[in-house]
Order: C-alpha cells, then sequence, then structure tokens
C-alpha cells in the first residue's frame, strides 16, 4: 500500500503486468495453451527471485483460487483469494501411529462446508469496525475464521486459512 497525496486513502499500485494469450489464439500459433494459474506461478516465483528478503501478499480474485497454484507458491508467498463456499474442506491429517503400515493419510475428518458454516445458527461471529471503507468511512463487519485442509482428489492438499465476512448493514 502506497499513500498517494492528492488521493486521500492508500493505493496498490501493480508493477508487472503478465499477458495470457486466449486459448484460440494459441491453437492459431500452434503452441500450447498455458492457464491462467500457470502464469501467475511464473509471476509470482518471479517476483519472489526479484524480492527475496521481503514478505510477498498477493491478492487475487477467485480465478486464481486453485490447488496446482497454491501448491507451487504456497512456501514463497501468501495469497488470499476467494474461496468457493462448496469447497472440501478437511481437519489435518492425524500423525502416524507407530508401526503403522501403508501411505500417511493426505487429510482427517470433514469440515463442514462454508455455506453451512454461514448458515449456522451456531457459528459464533467476531467484531472488527473498518476505519477505511469505501468513500473513507468506517464500517462494522462480523467475521468467523478458522484453519483447515483444503483437498481434491488428485491434487496436493492445502493448508489455508479461510476467513467469512458478513456485513450487517447490508
Amino acid at each position: 500500500m502506497l499513500p498517494v497525496p492528492f488521493a486521500g486513502r492508500r493505493w496498490a499500485l501493480p508493477f508487472l503486468t503478465v499477458l495470457e494469450p486466449s486459448a484460440r489464439w494459441s491453437e492459431a500459433q500452434g503452441t500450447r495453451h498455458k492457464a491462467l494459474t500457470g502464469w501467475a506461478r511464473l509471476a509470482i516465483l518471479q517476483t519472489k527471485r526479484w524480492l527475496p528478503d521481503r514478505r510477498v501478499v498477493l491478492v487475487a480474485d477467485s480465478g486464481f483460487s486453485a490447488l496446482e497454484l497454491i501448491a507451487a507458491v504456497r512456501r514463497y508467498v501468501c495469497l488470499i483469494t476467494r474461496l468457493r463456499l462448496d469447497a472440501s474442506l478437511y481437519e489435518p491429517a492425524p500423525k502416524c501411529r507407530k508401526g503403522q503400515m501403508g501411505r500417511p493419510a493426505l487429510k482427517g475428518k470433514r469440515r463442514p462446508k462454508l455455506n453451512a458454516v454461514l448458515a449456522g445458527p451456531e457459528t459464533v461471529w467476531t467484531s472488527a469496525t473498518l476505519t477505511e471503507w469505501y468513500g473513507g468511512q468506517r464500517r462494522n463487519l462480523v467475521y468467523v475464521s478458522q484453519t483447515a485442509v483444503w483437498y481434491h482428489n488428485g491434487m496436493p492438499p492445502a493448508e489455508i486459512r479461510w476467513v467469512l465476512v458478513r456485513d450487517p448493514p447490508g
């Protein structure tokens, strides 16, 4: 975030842009198409090479909410993205018992989906006041947050922190 004197609020300024060719263009050129998350992985890892001693926090839309991308960058950056409310979330995998045979578990017990947490009457919400809401207003929000393992068959599990936010006034 960067204070801009004439703006009256903080701005986040882009410093790197990556052009993603369309699948149609790639086909016309006779090249293999690379998905958006593939280009993002390259840009994220390049940014970390440029800034090896800095903590890099990326905020992205739901198009970047992919287990392959998280698996590729989780050791290098903090990725904040929108998660689907019906994502499969689990407890962490239990520790292997001494003498246990077979492959270790990737995940533990299933957790409720986020849409169930959102609607659940037992959910304990925490209040927070944001002082720099749109137009410089103060805004009261409520949120709930926990950690979980996000898993889908065939993909590496990702340890995540999820946050659900509600705006009581609307």
